[in-house]
Formats: C-alpha cells, sequence, structure tokens
C-alpha cells in the first residue's frame, strides 16, 4: 500500500501510469478475500486501474512438486507477468523493504546457500516465469527502506492497510527469523538489520565479478539450450577457476529451475565433484532440476526434460566421422551404423524403415561424412518440393527437443542425405529407371 500511494503521487506530479495487479492465493479464506476486496476498493477511489488473480487447478498441478512458498510465489510472478505483458508495463514493481532484504540473506545463509545466497534481491532484475518461461523485469524500489517507513507512510497519508496474520505463524522459518531472531540481534547491534543488508551489497560486488567471468565462458561452454535444458562442454568446465567454475554450473540451474529455487553450497560442491567423476553420473538438484554428465557434456535439465532425454534411442552424442562405403561404425550404448553399396537388383525391394535408409549411392558418392546437427541446416525431406530448415523439420516431425543433438545425420556432397530414423533426403532417394546402385545405411541395435 505505501508503495500504491507513492506511485499514486507520482502518477500526479509526473504522469507516470500504473497498474495494480492483486494475486489472492485463497489461503486464508474470507480473510484473503477481504484482501482483495480492500484492494479493490481503493483503486476504485483512487481510478488506478486493478488487476486481480487466482490460481486455477492446471496451475496448482504444475506447481505441486515445488515447496508451498516457491509454488506460490512461481504463481504469483506468472500472474504479474501477464498483467505486465496485457498492460505493455515497463516492469513489475514489488514493495520488498530493507527488513525483506536482511530476512532473505540470513535465511539463505542459514541454509547453506553460500555466498551467491548472501546476494539478496537487486533493486533490478529480469526473471523468468510461467510454462513459457517469459522474461519479466522486476523492480523494487522500497529496498532500502525499513518496514516501520512504510507503516509511517501510510498512516500519513490516512491509510490503515490490511494485516495479514498468517505472518505471525513462527512455524515459518521466515516469520520465525522476523519475529524472533532479528530482534535478538538488534539488541546486539540496533543496525543488525541494515548490517546484514550492506553484506549483501559487498556479496553482490564480488559474485558479480565472478559471473563476469563466468558470462565471458559462457558462450564456449554451451553446447545445446532448450527451454528446460542446457548442455555445457564437460572439458570447458573443468579448465575454468573452481570459484567460476561453480557460477556457470549455478547459470545453467537458474536458467532451468523455476525463479526463487537456488541451490546450496553443497549442491555446488556435488556438481563440481561429479564433473570429475565418470561418465552416466547424475544428480537430482532442487526444484525437480537434474544434473548428468556425459562423456563430453554436463546437461541441466528439468526433471521432465531428463526423462525424455533417458527415453531417447540414440548415444549420448554424435562423434564426427567421415566414412566410405562398406563401413560399420560403432555409435555407442550398443548401436551400430552399417554402410555397404549392392546393386539394385540384388537389394531386395523393401520401403525406408525407421533404422533403414536406401539411397542412390551415385548420387550421393563415395566420401559420407556422420555428424550432429549444426547451426543454419537445410534439409529437403522426401516428397517435399523444397528444403526447409533442419529445426523446422524437428519440430514438424515432433523429434523431442532433448533428441535433437543426439540424431545422427549422414552428409553427403549433396548436403544431409539421411536423418536416422526420421527421413532420408529428396534427392537421395532411389529412382527406378535411374538408380544404378543402392547404399543401404542402417542402424543396427543390440538386443
Amino acid at each position: 500500500m505505501a508503495m500504491a500511494l507513492a506511485l499514486l503521487e507520482v502518477r500526479q506530479a509526473d504522469g507516470l501510469e500504473f497498474v495494480v495487479a492483486h494475486f489472492n492465493h485463497g489461503r486464508r479464506g474470507v480473510e484473503s478475500d477481504l484482501d482483495q476486496s480492500f484492494v479493490e476498493e481503493w483503486c476504485s477511489a483512487q481510478r488506478v486501474s486493478c488487476v486481480t488473480g487466482a490460481p486455477d487447478q492446471a496451475s496448482l498441478e504444475r506447481v505441486r512438486a515445488l515447496s508451498p512458498e516457491a509454488a506460490a510465489r512461481e504463481l504469483r510472478y506468472e500472474f504479474l507477468t501477464l498483467v505486465a505483458r496485457d498492460a505493455r508495463a515497463q516492469a513489475v514493481a514489488t514493495a520488498h523493504t530493507l527488513d525483506d532484504q536482511a530476512e532473505t540473506i540470513l535465511l539463505h545463509t542459514v541454509r547453506g546457500a553460500g555466498l551467491v545466497g548472501a546476494l539478496g534481491m537487486a533493486e533490478r532484475s529480469t526473471l523468468r516465469f510461467g510454462p513459457a518461461r517469459q522474461e519479466v523485469v522486476v523492480v523494487r524500489p522500497l529496498l532500502k527502506l525499513r518496514r516501520a517507513d512504510t507503516r509511517s507512510f501510510c498512516e500519513s497519508r490516512g491509510v490503515n492497510p490490511r494485516i495479514d496474520l498468517s505472518n505471525q505463524d513462527v512455524s515459518v522459518p521466515r516469520n520465525r527469523l522476523r519475529l524472533e531472531v532479528f530482534p535478538l540481534l538488534e539488541r546486539i547491534n540496533p543496525g543488525a538489520s541494515d548490517a546484514v543488508s550492506r553484506f549483501g551489497y559487498l556479496a553482490r560486488a564480488y559474485v558479480e565479478l565472478a559471473d563476469a567471468e563466468a558470462d565471458r565462458a559462457w558462450a564456449g561452454l554451451v553446447q545445446a539450450q532448450a527451454r528446460d535444458a542446457v548442455s555445457l562442454s564437460r572439458t570447458g568446465l573443468t579448465k575454468l577457476a573452481p570459484v567460476v567454475q561453480s557460477h556457470a554450473l549455478s547459470r545453467a540451474f537458474r536458467y532451468v529451475a523455476h525463479a526463487g529455487e537456488s541451490l546450496e553450497s553443497d549442491h555446488v560442491e556435488q556438481m563440481i565433484a561429479l564433473i570429475s567423476g565418470r561418465a552416466g553420473t547424475s544428480l537430482d538438484l532442487p526444484g525437480g532440476v537434474r544434473m548428468k554428465v556425459g562423456y563430453r557434456s554436463v546437461t541441466i535439465s528439468s526433471a521432465a526434460s531428463a526423462e525424455t532425454a533417458e527415453r531417447c534411442p540414440y548415444p549420448p552424442y554424435v562423434r564426427v566421422t567421415e566414412f566410405e562405403p562398406p563401413a560399420r561404425l560403432p555409435l555407442g550404448r550398443g548401436i551400430e551404423l552399417s554402410a555397404r553399396i549392392a546393386a539394385l537388383r540384388a537389394v531386395r525391394p523393401t520401403a525406408n524403415g525407421p533404422d533403414v535408409a536406401l539411397l542412390d549411392a551415385d548420387a550421393v558418392g563415395k566420401r559420407l561424412r556422420l555428424r550432429p546437427r549444426a547451426r543454419g541446416d537445410r534439409f529437403q525431406p522426401l516428397g517435399a518440393p523444397v528444403p526447409k530448415k533442419l529445426q523446422d523439420f524437428f519440430v514438424d516431425t515432433k523429434v523431442p527437443r532433448e533428441w535433437r543433438d543426439r540424431v545422427p545425420i549422414i552428409e553427403a556432397g549433396g548436403g544431409i542425405a539421411w536423418i536416422a530414423g526420421y527421413r532420408i533426403a529428396e534427392w537421395a532417394k532411389v529412382r527406378p529407371g535411374k538408380t544404378r546402385r543402392v547404399l543401404r545405411l542402417e542402424l543396427l541395435r543390440k538386443p
């Protein structure tokens, strides 16, 4: 309410437009509804636009795996993000105070979040919320004011805000810090909250320096990136200084995780230890995130994304290999690529299957190349009149994102000849009456 009152005065003086957004979690029954009515009535009296919302069943199911606090935050900020988008707002403003900042820093610290946890909240940050992970700019204009200042400001404007009595429940860790721990700390040092908050600003300066180093290394580390997964070069990570390595891993976690989920220092230590261990190991992280170490990559993804990756019928990675038929190339996980040439009359009239491709050997040529997909790839699927982006082909064919870097691609002089398991190229097909020799490519799988 203090922030709304301040924005109202700024609007009158400078013409700033703002919208009040109120999310009714419904956790306190009638009290929650009275809170909403209070906000709506104030907005109506002040001629301020007001948008309200509440969680639906589908949204509750989607965040069921999160802690109650994290789930509530995810739904609340997803709502705020949508309101900001619809209002074409430049940012979402929240009324966190210095006391909230100190509580956040101390809570993260005692939970073992390390120096990153001591950052607290930034005055301006870009976060991602909702299933589409839509970005929103969040600003916190009251972050250097005490909670008592906001209360006094409301009183000076004749407003008596409603109080959420659930904030008196000391079984909630943040409430216990607020009601029991900080009063004790204030006896030792009346400026304890300010001191904790200042420590957060100092920690931010240090972490931003390490983050800058991780940012410089990031482009060289990323091998593949999707909405809910990112794969980093294992070799690249091992070459980084430990502090930069931890920041790169934390950045990958933040990219995948729900906003509000955080890593503790022991999680980061386990992640770093895993990188130097054997391939095929994995680690479950907070918020349904999983880290998996391959031979050459480290993948951090949502649990659902990881499960999809586990079902992938291809090896963890595709090694770039040039070859000439006849050849038999081991791909890993008991899979081999067989390539042989035969006269057309010696080939049984069989259709191309997911693991078999019959190609015009003369059109394809002798020198072939096995490789994974690459940026800018184009492919003319069998039956298509013109080439298309390989990315579009994967989307149209419903190839899971987690599989796309693992699909073997056979390339020849004319371009991509076969997307293994999916389609041959139109230009490389067998042409009755014209084809003399057939190149048979096949993925052989051990039972």
